[in-house]
């Protein structure tokens, strides 16, 4: 996942430092990408919904 696709499930920065108790610096902080295991926390927290991975790694667990 993205930063930005992760902001946009939650709907904003604060909303989505809220839901990982952390402040909206470190989400600025991450750049493109969260750090993986911040990925598989929100990947738990959003049922699948978002992925760990970036989206090559994604590519290539779909297609084996």
């Amino acid at each position: 996942m993205t930063t930005e696709e992760a902001i946009e499930h939650y709907g904003g920065v604060r909303a989505l430092a809220l839901a990982l108790g952390v402040t909206t610096q470190t989400i600025y902080a991450w750049g493109r990408y969260p750090p993986i295991g911040r990925q598989f926390q929100l990947e738990l927290a959003t049922k699948g919904k978002l992925r760990a991975g970036t989206p090559r790694q994604q590519m290539k667990a779909a297609h084996g």
